[in-house]
Order: structure tokens, then sequence, then C-alpha cells
């Protein structure tokens, strides 16, 4: 839903960075399952129409290969 944070992130909006600054980067392996775990809440909510929460299942599952 816009405006939630995503789940494993803090609500804190990040210092801005400043001209020639690096964007900190955060491992794929320490977000996905977080990621994860909010779509697949989100197709349990009936929040993902039910012709695309297959999709959205297929869609990790792969990842997860």
């Amino acid at each position: 839903m816009p405006g939630q944070p995503v789940p494993g992130q803090q609500e804190n909006d990040p210092t801005p960075l400043g001209p020639g600054q690096d964007v900190p980067l955060t491992p794929y392996t320490q977000v996905i399952q977080s990621y994860q775990q909010a779509a697949l809440d989100a197709t349990n909510q009936s929040l993902i129409p039910g012709s695309e929460r297959d999709l959205v299942r297929e869609y990790f599952a792969g990842l997860g290969e």
C-alpha cells in the first residue's frame, strides 16, 4: 500500500546524500524475504486481484531457484 514502510526497513527518512556520495546498497538476500512476505500478505488480504495472485507466488518462487 502506498505510504506504508516496507517490512524490515526503518520508518525514518534516510539522511539526504550530498553531491558525489554513493547510494548505500543493501544486499538482495537481506531484503527479499521482507518483500516476499509483504507481497504474499497482500495476496491474502485481497489487495491483489485473484487472477494475479498465482503470478505473484510464482514470481517469488522463481527467485528462490
